[in-house]
């Protein structure tokens, strides 16, 4: 996942990790806000998005425990989850 999804990574370790010690509205927030002032992160953000929301073999479940985001029970709660968070990014 890293490897691939090299945008989408950065913000669950940088953003989104509980380690960080945000909140999930201040983590978001500070996403939108280097987003706005790099064009680059914010198309790369949003285009790993897309593309893990599609790809058929990327585990939402797996990547938020891998970064410890979250512990969700099942890989459709965990896209439910990325849907909800990233709805507006």
């Amino acid at each position: 996942m890293t490897d691939k999804y090299e945008y989408l990574s950065h913000v669950l370790a940088n953003y989104l990790s509980v380690s960080i010690g945000e909140t999930e509205d201040a983590a978001l927030t500070a996403l939108r806000e280097h987003m706005s002032h790099s064009e680059e992160l914010a198309t790369g953000v949003r285009r790993d998005i897309a593309a893990a929301l599609t790809d058929p073999h990327f585990s939402w479940r797996s990547a938020f425990e891998a970064f410890d985001v979250a512990t969700v029970e099942s890989e459709a709660s965990a896209r439910a989850y990325a849907l909800r968070l990233f709805n507006n990014i």
